[in-house]
């Protein structure tokens, strides 16, 4: 019997991956005619960009493979409540 396919499929990754080098590369040649400080703004545009890929490659891969059932270990002691009289 074959494991099942549990793992982040490499079409998804590369069309998200694609989208968001696209996107940033709309911006940076936005910036090339908006902004007077044009080297910092494309720097943050493409650091933006990575970050925001980075946070969407972890989410993406994390929903792949899903954790069905955590398996905890509970070790509660239970302690006596003292009475109190109101």
């Amino acid at each position: 019997m074959a494991a099942p396919d549990l793992g982040a499929s490499f079409l998804g990754l590369l069309i998200g991956t694609v989208i968001f080098i696209g996107l940033a590369a709309i911006m940076h040649v936005v910036s090339c005619f908006t902004f007077k400080n044009k080297s910092l703004i494309r720097v943050m545009i493409w650091v933006a960009a990575a970050c925001m890929w980075l946070i969407w490659f972890t989410i993406y891969s994390s929903q792949m493979v899903p954790l069905i059932a955590p398996e905890q270990e509970w070790n509660w002691t239970l302690q006596a409540t003292p009475n109190v009289e109101l």
